[in-house]
């Protein structure tokens, strides 16, 4: 898709990977912290050169399974936990998984939504549905009687919204009762600022999760995913196995080494990411902008007007990067990160200040 504005044209893909040093990027959702480790090293001692296992190389799965009962509280085997390119894939193996199941079409997405969620409904031939992302439990009790899956995530994108533990657990026992699969995307698990990050649990339950925002990782695509149902998990694998085959080895390898890290590395990452949160929502708001402040992740969502307009002009005649929330199911905003040195946030938020003043 591509929106034209006048004879200017933003698409949604335009800034993935695009680097430029004379724009101050608010899209990127990625962390600019470097990796906690030197992966140079692991370059220069790594030799595997053949196909690796499709769900995943034995040894990181052995981590993983310490990790995910130590981070989310879930015990769960190895052959229930799948290593993927990235999150995305993930997403994309268990809504195929659903959708090759005779009539479950239907996907119920809380709205804002991270921008590839609907899309990855449609690529499945699924038909999204929406509830608010502040949770009314009887809207999602009726909507998720009528869905075979439902995504949640927490914290979110784009609005830096934490779900209560209550609320989560409420999701959790309806769409179970309901027969729905819960697909929990919790790549900013890491990311919480004044609470304590909640994972669902039950056999209903789809985990999701990645190293890209915890370890800083995004470009080596490795992700994961773990359930309950072995079957499920042997299912998925199956598909794997005839799409991406198995996840890039050299980025498995680096995962290894991030989970050897001491945690102390990602709670001063995350000091890091609060410090500047807390920077961005006091600029935002002097701007005169109404937002809410984010629980977690690293985005903020303030309401615009005209986001897409905004966007269009702060890129074009002020070399800012913003998402619009067209993108994200949040007409009338725009989504900033703020996963960039504290020094280009500050540069970014003034050449806002100049935009806005302009108005």
């Amino acid at each position: 898709m591509v929106v034209t504005v006048t004879h200017r044209v933003i698409s949604p893909g335009m800034f993935i990977g695009v680097e430029d040093a004379d724009v101050v990027s608010f899209g990127s959702g990625q962390p600019d912290l470097a990796p906690p480790f030197d992966v140079g090293e692991v370059f220069l001692n790594f030799s595997r050169f053949k196909y690796g296992k499709v769900g995943g190389e034995d040894e990181l799965k052995a981590k993983l399974r310490g990790y995910v009962k130590r981070e989310f509280g879930h015990c769960v085997d190895e052959d229930c936990i799948m290593v993927t390119n990235g999150a995305s894939e993930a997403l994309d193996l268990v809504l195929r998984k659903v959708s090759l199941d005779p009539g479950r079409r239907r996907v119920l997405l809380t709205k804002p939504y991270y921008y590839s969620y609907p899309h990855l409904a449609r690529i499945n031939h699924m038909t999204p549905m929406y509830t608010d992302a502040n949770i009314d439990l009887e809207d999602v009790k009726e909507k998720s009687g009528n869905c075979d899956v439902m995504i949640v995530n927490s914290p979110a994108n784009p609005t830096g919204n934490v779900i209560e533990k209550s609320v989560l657990r409420g999701i959790q026992e309806i769409t179970e009762d309901n027969g729905c699969i819960l697909i929990s995307d919790e790549v900013y698990h890491s990311l919480t600022y004044e609470s304590k990050h909640y994972s669902p649990k039950g056999e209903n339950v789809v985990t999701v999760n990645s190293f890209s925002k915890t370890y800083s990782l995004c470009g080596y695509r490795i992700g994961y995913v773990f359930c309950q149902n072995p079957g499920f998990m042997k299912d998925i694998c199956e598909i794997k196995a005839h799409t991406s085959m198995n996840t890039n080895l050299l980025s498995q390898r680096v995962a290894m080494e991030c989970l050897c890290v001491p945690k102390r590395h990602v709670l001063k990452n995350r000091e890091i990411f609060q410090r500047r949160r807390d920077y961005i929502y006091r600029r935002v708001k002097e701007l005169g902008f109404e937002v809410e402040k984010p629980e977690g992740a690293f985005y903020v969502l303030p309401k615009v007007g005209d986001s897409m307009s905004m966007a269009r002009d702060l890129f074009f005649e002020h070399r800012v990067t913003v998402y619009p929330g067209e993108r994200l199911g949040a007409s009338g905003h725009v989504r900033l990160s703020f996963a960039l040195p504290q020094d280009k946030i500050d540069e970014g938020m003034g050449r806002i200040d100049e935009y806005v003043a302009k108005l």
